[in-house]
């Protein structure tokens, strides 16, 4: 019998974690400042390092628009370039930087030969050219990452979480629902994950049957998401 998480991966809309290779140096310069804050709130709150958790948040982010921004040919002629690339590779043998030099007719350059740094740059480049493209078309995307997708990314997060950083208990849980949070989207329809904002103010006003006045955010983080989560 196939596994659910083989499965998974199969999928041509869902992006594994082991996919995205995240760059210390390339990808928290492109963070968005709710990105960034969640990251330094939860490696205080769970003892996670900062980088490791914003890995993860931005893996969140991508994997959800995976569906619509997995076709790199449709973006710039850059890219077009490099979808061609990806359909009939060939080594390559060195990077070349170029540009204007101090004085007008003068041009400066310099390459680099080594194959590890080439490989590393080039996967890099990749990752923050679809990260960039999803950040420009949030607003104006109308498709959505279907439930299976987010239940998916939900699921290796958990694993990640409790496997590689070897948190415990809720714990997981928690984590996960603030990043979904950020990005309003849910495990049911029309009803995302709130942020603790919206918990808050919720409690103030119109009840809902997840929110009850004595109950704690926390509380209410598990139980969004702990029935999705294959434990």
């Amino acid at each position: 019998m196939e596994s659910k998480h083989k499965k998974g991966n199969q999928d041509p809309n869902f992006r594994p974690l082991k996919s995205f290779r995240y760059n210390p140096h390339l990808h928290p310069p492109v963070a968005n400042n709710k990105q960034l804050v969640l990251a330094k709130n939860l490696s205080r709150s769970y003892g996670i390092q900062e980088s490791s958790i914003l890995r993860l948040i931005m893996y969140v982010d991508i994997a959800l628009h995976w569906v619509i921004n997995r076709d790199i040919g449709n973006f710039y002629n850059d890219l077009n370039e490099i979808s061609d690339f990806e359909k009939e590779p060939f080594s390559i043998e060195k990077l070349t930087f170029s540009g204007p030099g101090e004085t007008p007719g003068t041009h400066c350059s310099f390459e680099i030969t080594n194959p590890y740094l080439i490989d590393r740059v080039y996967n890099s480049l990749i990752d923050l050219l679809n990260f960039q493209q999803i950040i420009k078309n949030k607003e104006s995307d109308q498709k959505k990452a279907s439930k299976s997708v987010i239940r998916k990314v939900a699921n290796e997060l958990y694993r990640e979480l409790t496997a590689e950083e070897k948190i415990t208990g809720s714990k997981p849980l928690y984590i996960i629902g603030y990043i979904f949070s950020i990005y309003g989207v849910g495990f049911k329809d029309n009803e995302p994950i709130m942020t603790e904002k919206e918990f808050n103010a919720v409690k103030k006003t119109i009840k809902r049957k997840d929110v009850s006045s004595d109950g704690s955010y926390l509380k209410y983080l598990s139980g969004a998401v702990k029935a999705y989560i294959e434990i």
